[in-house]
Order: C-alpha cells, then structure tokens, then sequence
C-alpha cells in the first residue's frame, strides 16, 4: 500500500487553524472502538492482490486523538507538552478527543481529502519529513489560519499507521491511529489455528509533566516493538510490548538503556476486530508512573488477515496528576498453525 499519510510538526505551526470547534466538546478516556461490521474502505473489505490506495476513502468512527482546548497561542508557547505557570493550558485542557476520521486520497495520489468529525480539508503532497522515524510522505493543509498535516507509516501492503494534526485557534488535535484495507469478518470467522504478529507499537501523550513521565515520552512519540497472538480456535487475541529507551542517569552523568513492557490482556475477536486492556508491571518507566484504564482495539487487515492493527488510549499518571494517553499498533503475521 502506498503511502497516503502526512504529518504536522507540533513545533511549527505557529498561526495555524483548522477543524472547526467540534472537537473541544468531545472529553472523557473513551475508547478508540470502531465498527468492526463496515469496511475501513469505500471500496469495502480487503481482496488479494487490491491494495492501491489510490481513489479510495478509509474511515474510522471514533479515532482517540489527544486534545489541548484553550488559546492557540497560548498552546504554541507551551509546546503543547509542558504548560507553564504563564501559559492559559493547563493539564485539565489537556484531554483525549475521540473524532470520526476519514481520509480519501485522489486518483494520481498527489492529494488527499481529510475530513474530521464532518469537516473537509484537501491536503496535497508536500515536502515535509516527518518527525517520526519510518514516517514519510506527508500531505499538507494551510490557508494562513488553518492547518491539516498528517504523515503514515507502512505496516504491510494492507494497513499504514497515520500520525494526524489538526489545529485552530482554539484547539490542537493530535495522535496516531491504524488505517487500511481490513479482512471481510467471514474470512476470520473461518480461520483456525494460532498465528503470531510482530511489528510495531508508538506511544503518544501531552501532559505537565516536569520529570519522570516527561522525560520518556511526554510531547513526543515513544515507539517499541509489539507481538501479539490470535487464537482463532479460541476466539481470542493478547500479546506484549517492549520499549527500549536510551536516558541520562544523574548519578552516572551517562547515559544508560532502560526498558519496560506492557501486557496485552485477552480480548475476543468480534468479527475482524478486538477490544481489549491494556496493562503495565506495576510500573511504567519508573517514578511512580502507571498506566490508568488504558484499552487497546484493532482490526485484522488484508485479504487472508495477515495483519493487525489499531489504536490503544487511556490515561497515565503518578501519585500527583494524569495525562491522556494513546498510541498505534501495526503488525504482520510470522507463524502460524493454521
């Protein structure tokens, strides 16, 4: 599957607008769930050998971004991830958002129709690199006083992760989700067996963290690698993720390899989609910092479902405050006993 993504950096879009205001009645930690009885595609499920995103619409219905409600400008100066004691946003105009997503890319590919929660923007493709390592082709929106950037990267033929922005002058919309051509429900329904997939997972919060939390991941995206295992004969999926991280330890004055892992807990499949929980050790990333009501929901993409993909959201937080959280996962199938 080609490309069809594009990308916002959050520390360039000074007097930027877009989206109009729906977002900023949306709140709470909901969940990132979507229909899983209605194609991702307009041309409706994956079929082998179609996978040219060329001229085709993929929508999901609730796409858990993160919200930061307030004066744009005032969101800008606090580079969305650390709110001062001068800035307006403070962490309770930090919240997750859920939008209905659709993004539709033209014929020649050259540009795309991004629309949120019922608003059109035509993006076209640009320059931009995105921040993120393995994201590219970015696509982008800008008329003086609104912005629409979005950035993919490539989970299989099938299914692309897409990092979406969109700002106005009173909100800024951001986070990952998994978008694509996903599996008809009656070719899952007909699967038996187990069957592994390895591939990718990015975190993504903003929150006034000063340390601990703030330190790993906090404005930014922290990525690791996911496995995950479907047991079609037991109509359930679960699995874990790794994340290793490179910080500065204050009494060495070097810097060491840290990691942590979070669990996957079991989740029925429903037709080609999952919803499940998602769980910590305890700990995550030390200081105190744990994972709070964080779900995990997905899909299995192309012909044969020999991808999965999807969205996890929630909060996270220590003793003294929380944040929204939320992420993408993207991987393909790499045994199987079917």
């Amino acid at each position: 599957m080609r490309s069809i993504g594009t990308y916002l950096a959050l520390t360039s879009i000074t007097a930027l607008a877009a989206c109009g205001s729906s977002g900023s009645s949306s709140s709470g930690s909901g969940s990132g769930g979507d229909d899983v009885e209605v194609a991702q595609a307009s041309t409706g499920y994956a079929v082998a050998g179609e996978t040219d995103p060329a001229g085709v619409a993929f929508t999901k219905s609730s796409v858990p971004l993160i919200g930061a409600f307030g004066e744009f400008s005032e969101a800008i100066d606090a580079g969305l991830s650390a709110p001062t004691e001068d800035s307006d946003i403070s962490v309770d105009d930090i919240r997750l958002a859920p939008q209905a997503i659709t993004i539709a890319v033209s014929d020649d590919l050259e540009s795309i129709v991004l629309t949120v929660d019922g608003v059109d923007y035509t993006a076209t493709l640009s320059d931009e690199v995105g921040l993120f390592d393995g994201f590219d082709s970015a696509y982008t929106f800008e008329d003086g006083d609104a912005g629409i950037y979005l950035n993919t990267s490539t989970i299989s033929d099938s299914a692309e992760m897409v990092f979406i922005t969109a700002a106005t002058d009173e909100q800024i919309l951001t986070g990952f989700d998994t978008f694509g051509f996903d599996t008809d429900p009656t070719v899952i329904d007909a699967v038996t067996g187990t069957a592994t997939y390895d591939g990718q997972i990015t975190l993504y919060t903003v929150s006034s963290f000063e340390d601990g939390l703030g330190t790993q991941i906090d404005g930014d995206a922290l990525s690791g690698d996911i496995t995950l295992t479907a047991d079609f004969d037991g109509n359930a999926i679960s699995g874990d993720a790794v994340f290793t991280e490179e910080v500065f330890d204050t009494d060495t004055s070097d810097f060491v390899t840290v990691s942590d892992n979070l669990t996957f807990e079991a989740a029925a499949i429903d037709g080609n989609g999952f919803s499940g929980t998602v769980s910590d050790d305890g700990e995550f990333f030390g200081d105190g910092v744990t994972l709070q009501d964080v779900t995990y929901n997905g899909n299995f993409y192309g012909a044969e479902g020999e991808t999965v993909g999807g969205n996890l959201s929630g909060t996270i937080g220590n003793s003294e405050m929380s944040a929204p959280l939320q992420g993408a996962f993207g991987a393909n199938a790499s045994s199987g006993d079917e």
